[in-house]
């Protein structure tokens, strides 16, 4: 109102109404969300730019204005089992201003806390890959997360969809670019369908379903589902519940959603590098604690902050604020000054950003749901958490009285996030990190760094430690014997499943997922690419190095040999999940050196390789079988691989031979 004054009100406040249909109980937490972009505005000389008021059917407060009137912005809440939260909005297409905006929550969310089980497996494991890889997955099935981790049903509704995708593209129409996965959820599909255009579609609230469930497995376990004071790092401020769950937790997680989807509304893209911001030790510190931002910006996909049980500190589980990108991104569209200016800061790494066009791309940072300056730092804490769930299931995670099906669910619950985590840092092999810098930018850095050698070696390693082995999946006979189902709903595929968990199908499906991760066309060409890209004098991750560490962790035992012991069909030498893991690396071998053109011509050279070498190892323990130190279980499996080797290798030799 005054351009004088160094901080002056608006003219034209921007006015948000909660609508009457939001909880009372949620109100306040919705409001603050809002509420976070002030100070944003503030930094522009802009104060008060937003304000909210409450519309309320026993007071009549703003109850005659509709919510579906263009003059009015309001914060909607709808009551159903869909988790989705969107803030679409309407612009003048001559001047750019935003004339309205309306946020709409669903509950489905909050309830997900105690019902998500395992469907949105495949979405985890094939989050960050590119649109080449998943155009190649849709002709390799039996390399596909989508299939491998569907149950059997669901894989035939998947074919199905595929091959009408394949009659459409023929017929020159567009096609959808939702995963199969997702569009088995007719929710979610018309949802999609109704956006319209996927750069609108905004999932934060569908991946924070998948952080409500875990939230038993990392609250629980310290007891905090129970009693708010009962452990020493737990917030002490508040032991309020809503809707049976901590105030403290997920108020300020509905203020985070909130304030994302806000943010869409004032015109700002996801930025899904901001997560890389700060370390774990620094959120998790008395200098972040309710005084900074967990991220650079509100807009990423953040899962919550989950360090309790580490004999650290806990800081905040989510965002407080908005970040130094969103205070960014803000004074740019209102700038008083030239904004050429402001843009020129680009290389400041609190100003980190990339968006959805970057998740398919070769920045690992560029990731949904991914957390910390040093990711696998991240991924080391979720997994401590997983496993110490996993010890406590039976006598901690399902109570007195409950039923059985629990300790599945919860063991589901704890794989998801192995998944999330695993797939999370199967991205950083072969990555290279992306800047939007511009020439003559102050401090501007190299549009295209490779991920440094240590990094990339490091997420290898944790992938293989962490999904490869058998003591990655924690189960022992007494867990198994308690995973059951009740057979109750009419509605949920996990009620209708097997009584019995089928261990070797569920964990098969994981690692052919992982090997699917790590050797796809994409990551082995970036692999190959990056190569090219490094110095000739300085290390770095080779093709070779990646294929060669994933074959001596597959085949471990075929390099140690029978070692003079004596093996039993009940304590065999290789064990029933490391011959499916094996017999899995097999068939990808076998694949990738069959002449797919698809595959750079190395790729498949050094896939032969491994087939000779495996077949030479295979010659040798064969030989040595005869003695009956070998059980039929191994015998069997090894005859197999010999036999499946023997065929590919003739096959090859005619097919790509002179």
């Amino acid at each position: 109102r005054d351009p004088k004054l160094k901080m002056s009100p608006p003219k034209d406040p921007i006015v948000y109404y909660i609508e009457y249909t939001v909880p009372v109980r949620y109100r306040r937490w919705i409001r603050d969300g809002i509420l976070y972009w002030n100070e944003a505005f503030k930094a522009v000389g802009l104060d008060g730019a937003i304000e909210v008021q409450f519309q309320d059917k026993e007071t009549g407060a703003n109850m005659d204005k509709d919510p579906e009137d263009v003059r009015y912005n309001f914060i909607r809440w709808l009551n159903n089992d869909i988790s989705t939260a969107i803030g679409p909005h309407r612009a003048n297409p001559m001047t750019g201003e935003i004339l309205d905006a309306d946020v709409v929550l669903t509950d489905g969310w909050i309830r997900a806390y105690w019902s998500w089980y395992n469907e949105q497996a495949p979405e985890l494991a094939t989050e960050g890959m590119s649109a080449e890889t998943l155009d190649w997955l849709e002709g390799h099935p039996d390399w596909d997360p989508r299939m491998l981790l569907s149950t059997p049903d669901q894989r035939k509704q998947i074919l199905a969809l595929r091959a009408q995708r394949a009659l459409e593209r023929a017929a020159g129409q567009e096609v959808s670019s939702m995963s199969p996965a997702l569009e088995l959820n007719k929710d979610l599909a018309a949802i999609e369908a109704s956006m319209g255009s996927k750069d609108d579609m905004c999932m934060a609230a569908h991946g924070l379903a998948f952080d409500m469930a875990f939230a038993p497995i990392a609250l629980q376990m310290e007891g905090l589902l129970d009693d708010a004071q009962s452990a020493p790092d737990a917030p002490k401020s508040d032991d309020e519940k809503l809707d049976g769950i901590p105030e403290w937790f997920v108020g300020p997680l509905l203020s985070e959603l909130v304030c994302h989807e806000v943010g869409h509304t004032l015109g700002l893209r996801h930025n899904f590098k901001a997560s890389s911001l700060y370390t774990m030790e620094q959120v998790n510190s008395e200098e972040f604690k309710g005084k900074k931002p967990l991220a650079g910006s509100v807009m990423d996909y953040l899962p919550p902050n989950f360090n309790l049980g580490s004999g650290k500190e806990q800081g905040d589980f989510s965002m407080i604020s908005i970040g130094p990108y969103d205070k960014w991104a803000i004074e740019y569209g209102y700038t008083f000054d030239d904004p050429k200016k402001v843009v020129s800061r680009v290389a400041t790494p609190e100003l980190a950003y990339l968006t959805d066009d970057d998740t398919d791309g070769p920045d690992p940072f560029a990731r949904r749901y991914d957390f910390s300056a040093k990711p696998i730092e991240y991924a080391q804490n979720m997994m401590r958490i997983v496993a110490q769930h996993r010890g406590k299931i039976l006598d901690k995670f399902v109570k007195e009285g409950q039923s059985w099906s629990r300790a599945r669910t919860g063991y589901e619950m704890a794989l998801g996030m192995q998944l999330r985590v695993v797939s999370m840092m199967s991205g950083w092999v072969g990555g290279a990190h992306v800047n939007r810098d511009r020439k003559g930018d102050p401090n501007g850095r190299l549009p295209v760094e490779v991920v440094s050698t240590a990094e990339q070696r490091a997420a290898l390693q944790f992938v293989i430690d962490n999904a490869l082995n058998d003591a990655a999946f924690g189960l022992t006979p007494d867990l198994l014997a308690h995973m059951t189902v009740d057979k109750w709903s009419d509605d949920s595929p996990g009620d209708r499943g097997e009584s019995a968990y089928p261990v070797h199908d569920r964990v098969m499906a994981v690692q052919a997922s992982v090997l699917s991760m790590l050797m796809n066309p994409t990551t082995l060409r970036r692999v190959y690419d990056n190569e090219f890209r490094t110095a000739a004098d300085q290390d770095c991750v080779t093709l070779a190095e990646v294929m060669q560490k994933v074959n001596d962790a597959v085949y471990t035992e075929l390099n140690t040999g029978l070692d003079g012991a004596t093996y039993t069909n009940r304590k065999p030498m290789i064990s029933s999940l490391r011959r499916n893991l094996q017999s899995g690396l097999t068939d990808r071998l076998i694949d990738l050196a069959g002449g797919d053109r698809a595959m750079p011509r190395t790729i498949r050279t050094l896939a032969a390789m491994h087939l000779r070498t495996l077949n030479d190892k295979l010659d040798g323990l064969l030989a040595k079988s005869n003695g009956g130190q070998m059980d039929e279980y191994t015998l069997a499996h090894l005859q197999d691989l010999k036999v499946r080797v023997d065929r590919a290798l003739k096959t090859i030799q005619v097919t790509t031979g002179p």
